[in-house]
């Protein structure tokens, strides 16, 4: 998920708690709860939207969260990326091959994170990816 998409789905499950708010209040708000019986009913009945809406907005924050640390990682990914290819590039330029475990190992230390020769191998060597999905 993008930054932008993380941001809207956030805004759409706040108007949505936002809506059940409103509702609860009409609900409140409605002349004709004379007896006691509906009035009754009717507070239970506020009270339960605004408790969704309290879902919602909880709900909201954590997929917010959740979200905004898998689209941070994601924004690493293109560091990760850049780092490997120079690397990748390097040794291909010295040795004829661009030594994916080895750039991977290197790219590894430089950014204190995991990066896995097969992924370094998907970077410097799409052409290969291309090739495995044909078959």
């Amino acid at each position: 998920m993008t930054t932008g998409q993380v941001e809207d789905q956030r805004s759409r499950y706040l108007a949505k708690a936002e809506e059940l708010e409103s509702d609860a209040s009409a609900i409140m708000a409605t002349p004709g709860a004379r007896r006691q019986t509906e009035r009754h009913r009717q507070t239970k009945r506020y009270l339960r939207l605004l408790d969704a809406a309290d879902v919602y907005k909880e709900y909201a924050a954590e997929r917010y969260w959740a979200d905004s640390l898998t689209s941070l990682e994601r924004a690493h990914d293109g560091r990760a990326r850049w780092v490997a290819l120079t690397i990748g590039h390097k040794f291909r330029e010295l040795f004829g091959s661009p030594m994916y475990g080895l750039t991977a190992t290197i790219t590894s230390v430089v950014l204190r994170r995991t990066v896995e020769p097969r992924t370094v191998r998907q970077w410097c060597d799409p052409a290969d990816k291309a090739r495995k999905k044909s078959t």
